[in-house]
């Protein structure tokens, strides 16, 4: 697909966001120097920190609209 079309840029943005969410988790949350026992606990962990950006995420609608 050649970049400047609708689909490039569509794409392009889709994997951005996945980008800043991985940063997010591993950076803020300290998901990348966690030490867990089992994948089940690192996937609990993960999904509550991925929770709380949704959260912040809304937070910050809600405040921008007020």
């Amino acid at each position: 697909m050649p970049r400047g079309t609708d689909a490039y840029k569509a794409v392009y943005n889709n994997r951005t966001s996945c980008e800043r969410m991985n940063n997010r988790l591993l950076n803020d949350y300290h998901l990348h120097t966690w030490r867990g026992r089992t994948r089940k606990r690192l996937a609990f962990f993960s999904t509550f920190a991925a929770i709380n950006v949704h959260l912040d995420a809304q937070l910050k609608v809600l405040k921008d609209t007020a």
